[in-house]
């Protein structure tokens, strides 16, 4: 846009292009005040600028053809602001007097944009630098030295930004390892970054720390440099460290523990075997793993996977007893638990530990068989059985009775079962015959005694009595009646 204005900065020229420039008709444009036209920042550096070449007029020596550029904004038809580049001149006549300033204005609306997102990201980046966590730093690519450093590096290596910048990492002994120095320059140079790289960083005291460096090389005012990123890992290989060690433990207690321990995946299919599973069931790891559970019998393997799906759902499955099948066929009892177990490979499995109980159950089974034997003796003998167990404070409370014991005394002895051998029979209150009972119990020995006279309201009689333990704080009394004898 062309124009000129007089020495109250009023138009008096205004070239078409105005129209484009500020959406204004010529007309317009030649109507309105230069106050109206621009801002009030501008009409001010405006009227500053003008007072200052009215100042150089009283230099004798001025260059009476000089112009002057600056940038002002302007307003457009409809509110909106546009940026223009001012460059303008005075206006003289034929006498070198001034009547006027003529200039060209440009439009720079999106030169001002592009420079105030560079600006914008000029500024996003000084952000980031300076308050990254991580040690970053600017580097002139051709001798290294340290142009700029934020805190982390100063953290990091306990340099402060003084002592660093105008030296290299080598001079500040912060890169070690010179082959290293030389494997990650010749990246740089041939690709023109490294990322995650594994380093020692070597600290003002001397210490060595790992760290993960990432590097580029950037262009700023056309010279190269090189921006660079440190990540402390110590803490990460400490903790990866721990986790190792802790790997460890836990494979060697899986691979040593007496319980089978089994993982499978939602569908069933075994991923883990541990050795006590194969010498439980008979399968090595290598036939197991990736196979659908072959320890389930085939009627079972419904309530395998409803077992799978509960202990996906977040429920612990504890306890819980079931017959499993060795690799010959033969069953074997179990006693397992179950817990779903987030992996980082296979997502969430399910991790079961099995105890073999078989003996457990031949023992439970050949008890009952005993006691059943043991029941039908005491129920068929012809000698009363009288039944005592041992609790708390040496009392000793009556428990059970055979038949023949309610014939021999002509009572019911169930409405005496609960009460101590005292409330039982009060006449043995004052006896030895307490104290032997409790003796049997503690120490296992028999006792006999060939006669022992009884009399209360009820019984009245003589009887021989034998004594024996017949498990840990419990005594079996036999009594035969010896009266007439």
């Amino acid at each position: 846009m062309i124009w000129t204005v007089d020495m109250e900065l009023n138009y008096t020229y205004v070239s078409p292009s105005v129209e484009r420039f500020r959406g204004l008709t010529i007309q317009e444009a030649l109507a309105s005040t230069f106050d109206q036209a621009v801002t009030s920042d501008s009409a001010a550096l405006t009227r500053a600028i003008l007072s200052q070449e009215l100042e150089k007029e009283k230099d004798p020596g001025s260059d009476p053809n000089r112009s002057r550029t600056f940038e002002i904004q302007f307003h457009r038809k409809g509110g909106s602001l546009v940026w223009g580049e001012v460059t303008c001149a005075f206006l003289r006549n034929d006498n070198s007097e001034i009547i006027g300033i003529q200039g060209v204005t440009r439009d720079i609306s999106k030169r001002k944009k592009a420079e105030k997102a560079l600006k914008d990201s000029e500024e996003r980046f000084r952000s980031t630098f300076m308050t990254s966590p991580d040690a970053m730093t600017l580097n002139r690519l051709n001798d290294g030295v340290y142009v700029d450093v934020n805190e982390g590096f100063t953290e990091l290596t306990e340099w402060k930004r003084d002592e660093a910048l105008g030296k290299t990492a080598v001079e500040l002994g912060i890169n070690v390892d010179p082959d290293k120095r030389i494997e990650i320059g010749e990246m740089i140079l041939d690709t023109g970054k490294v990322m995650n790289e594994e380093v020692f960083v070597g600290t003002k005291s001397g210490e060595l720390i790992p760290c993960l460096l990432s590097a580029s090389t950037i262009h700023l005012d056309g010279e190269p440099y090189l921006i660079t990123i440190t990540r402390n890992i110590s803490e990460l290989r400490k903790t990866e460290s721990a986790l190792k060690e802790s790997n460890e433990i836990l494979t060697a207690v899986i691979e040593s523990s007496p319980l089978a321990i089994i993982r499978v995946d939602q569908e069933g299919i075994i991923t883990m075997w541990n050795p006590a599973a194969e010498r439980i069931f008979g399968w090595t790891a290598e036939e197991t793993v990736g196979q659908f559970l072959p320890q389930v019998p085939e009627e079972k393997r419904g309530e395998a996977l409803e077992n799978i799906r509960t202990s996906l759902a977040g429920e612990i499955i504890a306890g819980f007893e079931a017959v499993r099948m060795k690799k010959d066929g033969s069953p074997v009892h179990v006693r397992f638990s179950s817990t779903s177990l987030a992996t980082e490979d296979k997502g969430l499995e399910v991790l079961s530990v099995l105890e073999d109980i078989s003996d457990r159950k031949a023992a439970e089974a050949a008890l009952l068989e005993s006691e059943e034997k043991f029941r039908a003796v005491f129920d068929s003998s012809p000698m009363g059985i009288h039944v005592f167990r041992l609790e708390q404070g040496n009392t000793l409370i009556f428990t059970d009775a055979n038949p023949a014991a309610d014939e021999m005394l002509g009572i019911k002895h169930e409405s005496f079962f609960g009460k101590t051998i005292e409330e039982a029979f009060p006449s043995h209150a004052h006896s030895e015959i307490p104290a032997r009972y409790v003796e049997v119990c503690r120490t296992g020995e028999n006792w006999h005694t060939s006669q022992v006279d009884y009399q209360d309201e009820r019984i009245e009689g003589a009887f021989e009595v034998y004594a024996f333990r017949t498990e840990p704080n419990t005594v079996a009394v036999l009594f035969m009646e010896i009266t007439a004898r």
